[in-house]
């Protein structure tokens, strides 16, 4: 099992007037296709808002982060990330995920 560090980070345009963030929901799975039980972020977090960590399998896998405005409709379109725990970052900064590998 290896532990992964998946921090949402935030570039880009604005939201559009009236629209405010209030989540993002990360949906994992893994090398061996298990998807993990979903985590919603809301920036609370401690000790890192919007970031939380996750145990899979060891290798290969994907996020799907979805963010939602405050009345839980969906703000722009859902992002695929993949992952892989071998190495030492993962995920596409364009994405507005980072993905890093805690343990192997």
């Amino acid at each position: 099992m290896s532990l992964i560090q998946i921090t949402a980070q935030f570039q880009g345009p604005p939201l559009p007037a009236g629209v405010t963030l209030a989540s993002v929901t990360l949906e994992t799975t893994d090398s061996t296709g298990k998807q993990l039980p979903p985590i919603s972020l809301n920036g609370t977090e401690t000790p890192t808002p919007w970031s939380v960590q996750q145990t899979v399998a060891a290798g290969a896998g994907n996020i799907n982060a979805t963010m939602l405005d405050s009345t839980g409709a969906v703000i722009g379109s859902p992002v695929d990330v993949p992952y892989d725990t071998a190495t030492a970052a993962g995920g596409l900064q364009l994405s507005g995920l980072s993905v890093a590998t805690i343990t192997p």
